[in-house]
């Protein structure tokens, strides 16, 4: 482990650890409280209803309404986006922090970049600019989170229109579950080959769709990650609450009716959008197909079917979420803006409603819940119910360093100290009884050091004490590893002036047990002032003992940021290559760039040195950037003999 200002190293001395008018579902013993929208045929949402005009099942059974309430919708103030202002005028001025009672919505607007296609990532970044010049009310508190990770000091609950601009601007195309477009391309042979290559061909292909197929669901489990830990966020956040996903899509996981009760639970909306817009899963010319007479056109109608019952599948999960909870499901509409709108505006009124159950004693199983507007024409959305479990409540009590930690971890936006993450995957050591690899994460932070309370000491020097926690958390939500401990720091004031400028390196490795989807999160506690931050990013922890290559995570070094023209070294681990008869092997890559969906360059293939065959081997060097690279964000892509990838971004400042 790891803790060193970027420009200079510190003396580490490692010390020994030591009734709600909220829109929620309130599980007690003898009350449930939950809310619903009325609305009538074309959409509107309908005021004025009392607590006659409906009913609540629960289970099948009646109950009885004995709480009831119209929440009425805030009022709208028209706002513009802050670009179109001059200097020092006063939308250039940051924004007024909130009081708790001064919010009227808490939005959390998370995109799916482990699921968008690189084709539709820019016009999904265009409707959260719109939404945020446009749609952004002085009551509401916004996040901008993404379903691979967030940054700690991007990913806060704010009104600053400036700071969700620049949350924005960090989103960039990653390889998920879709690639360069929505559909992957159909390859479907070709008629001139022999049988026996047709035989080869068709089963690579079938070999490669069963390890997509693993691969989306992995990345499907870090999408609902993501929703899980943003909902985790969002539990004690004031306000009406909403959770707004744009996405392409993914298939069903039992996990999701964990998620739907986390949401119920802590009275969260949640809003599906498919960023697909209207689709058409007919072949296009990216497919290669080739017919031959009417079995030929027979086999074409089935691969268009295929894929038909394959998009049919991604949107029945993101609708079922949408409608256990009350939401929207948003589908085959090509103006994302507009369902961003709409379900904003959504999130305006709702009627909430409260019952004395009719039953004698809770059970483990899933409780139903229904709502009925007795009124003709009128339409009403509500939560699904809830798992037989009251809400536990801890006591009141001043929170510790442990509980002080836990919240910055489980609730990613508290806390005054900035945080940036990433995570490097590699193979742990062989076990020496069954040669088995594990898996290790790096997790490696940027703790900004403008925020910490350094204490002066009597030798002039500049003390701070920190206690940094690591985890990594399971497709299901549960923690599988940790890493905890607490860091005296100590520096003279030259070094704590750099530190202040350029911040903290912290490195911490934790073991997990199984490939897979993970979350790794990460969180820091000042331990004089008791401010904390966190951050958290998705990984995908490869089999590292499956046969065939398997890759770690692209190393870019933490520091991320360069110049045009600038050498940037990389490195990779590379596992399962073959050896010569000398037990030795070389390892070919190729280098390559990608700002967006657009290839920057495509280096040649270079083979690395001959090494030692038979464990771990190394795929590393250095590339010049050009000089006239425009600011942004930029992907490196190692692409290991062809076979398997590394990747890792880095960002070119001046990004407006």
């Amino acid at each position: 482990m790891l803790l060193l200002p970027i420009l200079l190293a510190a003396t580490l001395a490692q010390s020994a650890s030591p009734t709600s008018s909220d829109p929620t579902i309130r599980v007690s013993v003898d009350l449930v409280q939950l809310d619903a929208v009325v609305t009538d045929a074309a959409g509107k949402h309908v005021e004025g209803l009392t607590a006659k005009d409906f009913v609540i099942l629960e289970d099948g059974r009646p109950q009885n309404i004995t709480h009831f309430s119209f929440v009425p919708p805030p009022k709208r103030v028209r706002t513009g986006a802050p670009s179109t202002t001059t200097a020092g005028s006063q939308a250039d001025a940051p924004a007024t922090p909130l009081r708790r009672e001064q919010v009227a919505r808490t939005i959390a607007l998370v995109a799916d970049d482990l699921g968008l296609s690189a084709d539709r990532f820019p016009a999904v970044k265009a409707a959260l600019r719109n939404f945020v010049d446009q749609r952004l009310q002085p009551g509401d508190l916004v996040s901008i989170l993404t379903s691979s990770g967030g940054n700690g000091a991007f990913q806060q609950f704010t009104s600053d229109q400036r700071q969700l601009h620049a949350a924005i601007d960090t989103l960039h195309w990653i390889p998920g579950r879709s690639g360069l477009s929505s559909f992957a391309p159909v390859e479907d042979g070709d008629p001139t080959m022999t049988a026996k290559l047709q035989q080869v061909r068709g089963e690579m292909r079938a070999l490669q769709a069963r390890v997509a197929a693993e691969n989306s669901s992995n990345l499907a489990a870090g999408t609902l990650s993501a929703m899980r830990y943003a909902l985790q966020g969002l539990k004690e956040m004031p306000g009406r609450k909403g959770l707004v996903l744009v996405s392409e899509g993914f298939q069903y996981s039992p996990f999701q009716d964990n998620l739907v009760d986390e949401a119920n639970r802590a009275g969260v909306v949640l809003y599906m959008i498919d960023a697909r817009g209207l689709t058409v899963t007919g072949l296009t010319a990216a497919d290669d197909v080739h017919p031959a007479g009417r079995a030929g056109i027979g086999h074409i109608r089935a691969l268009e079917n295929a894929r038909t019952r394959e998009f049919n599948l991604s949107q029945q999960a993101m609708a079922r979420l949408a409608r256990d909870t009350g939401g929207v499901f948003f589908a085959n509409q090509n103006d994302l803006g507009a369902a961003l709108g709409d379900a904003f505006e959504d999130m305006g009124d709702y009627y909430l409603i409260g019952y004395q159950p009719q039953r004698d004693e809770y059970t483990p199983r899933f409780h139903r819940i229904e709502v009925r507007v007795k009124r003709a024409g009128l339409q009403v959305r509500s939560r699904s119910g809830f798992f037989g479990a009251p809400d536990f409540v801890l006591p009141s009590l001043a929170p510790g360093r442990i509980e002080t930690l836990k919240t910055a971890l489980y609730t990613p936006f508290r806390g005054g100290v900035g945080v940036q993450l990433r995570v490097l995957c590699a193979a742990g050591d062989p076990d020496p009884k069954t040669g088995q690899r594990g898996a290790t994460l790096r997790g490696q932070m940027v703790i900004d050091a403008g925020n910490l309370d350094f204490e002066v000491t009597p030798d002039g020097h500049r003390k701070a004490v920190l206690d940094i926690v690591g985890a990594a958390f399971g497709a299901d939500g549960r923690m599988v590893a940790n890493d905890d401990k607490t860091y005296t720091v100590q520096l003279t004031e030259k070094e704590w002036r750099e530190t202040v400028a350029t911040g903290f390196l912290y490195e911490m490795a934790v073991s997990v047990p199984k490939p897979g989807a993970a979350q790794f999160r990460a969180a820091v506690r000042d331990g004089r002032s008791g401010k904390t931050g966190s951050a958290s990013a998705f990984v995908e922890v490869p089999d590292f003992n499956r046969p065939g290559l398997a890759v770690s995570g692209a190393d870019l070094g933490i520091v991320r940021s360069f110049a045009p023209g600038a050498q940037v070294r990389f490195s990779c681990d590379v596992y399962g290559m073959r050896g010569d008869g000398t037990g030795k092997t070389r390892v070919p890559f190729q280098v390559r760039l990608w700002r967006g969906n657009e290839q920057v360059i495509a280096g040649p293939v270079i083979t690395m040195p001959e090494q030692d065959a038979g464990g771990r081997v190394r795929a590393a060097g250095s590339i010049r950037l050009p000089e006239n690279l425009p600011p942004g964000i930029y992907a490196m892509e190692i692409v290991v003999a062809g076979q398997a990838s590394a990747w890792g971004d880095f960002t070119i400042p001046g990004l407006q």
